[in-house]
Parts: structure tokens; sequence; C-alpha cells
């Protein structure tokens, strides 16, 4: 079986990029990020960044449709869970939009190839229903995989009230998630 065609990434500093055929620039960073457990006890994870210029693509040179970038983002998460063993991988698809389900359909896709690496955790449908998705990604044999698997759920809650409507300060502000950078990628 051949290996996938995969783009060049260039290292940025401390983010990885690649430029598509149709000249559609990728930054994937992994930035610092700390989750809490019942216990208020910090849990290091790193959040995943995934930008584009031009943010906005349509038609044959979208992401959904270049299965390079696919490709390439999945040797990217590859790369990094094989360096970073025991480092979790936070992702928060973006909301700004409306199309937070369709990114997040996309990054289970590109999950998929490497599920005997990882554990992938996704918030669960009640959030869905809200239009909030994340995930997190931990290699199968971290030994504390259901631990963080509850930190993860535990932080998603604290940001929702009773009435689950989602209470974004509380992931902005609270743990300062994104970095002042963060633009997360469009499937359209």
């Amino acid at each position: 079986m051949t290996a996938p065609k995969i783009y060049e990434v260039i290292r940025e500093g401390n983010k990885l990029s690649f430029c598509t055929n149709s000249l559609v620039y990728y930054k994937v960073g992994f930035e610092d990020f700390q989750l809490l457990d019942y216990r208020e006890n910090i849990i290091n994870t790193v959040m995943l960044t995934i930008t584009r210029e031009p943010p906005a693509v349509r038609g044959k040179s979208c992401n959904h449709m270049d299965r390079m970038v696919g490709s390439t983002i999945r040797f990217i998460l590859t790369k990094y869970v094989d360096e970073n063993p025991n480092i979790p991988i936070l992702f928060i698809c973006d909301t700004s939009d409306g199309l937070a389900a369709a990114r997040h359909k996309l990054f289970q896709r590109w999950c998929l190839p490497f599920r005997n690496k990882v554990v992938k955790y996704d918030s669960t449908y009640r959030y869905h229903q809200h239009g909030f998705y994340a995930s997190m990604i931990i290699r199968v044999s971290h030994p504390q995989h259901y631990y963080i698997m509850d930190a993860f759920q535990q932080n998603i809650d604290r940001c929702f009230q009773d009435d689950f409507k989602p209470v974004m300060d509380c992931i902005v502000q609270e743990e300062n998630m994104f970095p002042p950078d963060y633009d997360s990628f469009s499937t359209n």
C-alpha cells in the first residue's frame, strides 16, 4: 500500500504550514492549554489550531474536496502524537459561521485512519444541539485517558448553564483557551 500524498510541510516557529495547489495556505499549531479535573487540578494539554488563507474557499479547492489537505493534516497529527505521546490534543470547532457541525465531521474523517494510535472523545449531542463541537485526542496507550476524558467533559459542562446554552466567556476568559490569532478553518 502506498503512502497518501501530502503537501510539503514547513515549520514556522511553533506552527507548521503548507500550501495547496490552489494556493490556499494552512497553518497548524499546538498551543499550550490547561483543563481542570473535578478537584480543580491542572491537566496540561494542547489546543489544535488550524487556520487558512484565504479563510473562505469555495469549489474544487475546498479543503474537504482536496484529499491532500486531509492527508497532510493527518500526517501532522500523527507526527505530533508520536513525538508527544503523553500530551492530549483538544480541538474546538469554530462556531462563528454556523459550520461547526461540518468542521466536526471533517475532523472526524481526518482522525479515523489513525484510530489504532489514538482514542478520540467528542462533546455530546446535548451540546451539538447548540452548535458546540469539541474533541479530545489521546494516545491509546496513555495511562490516564479515562481521567483526561472525564476532565474534558467536566470542562465543557462548566461552560454551559443549566439550560445548556453555551457560556463562551467561560471558555475564552476562564482558561484563555484561544490564542490571540485563533481563527479556525472553514469547510465551504
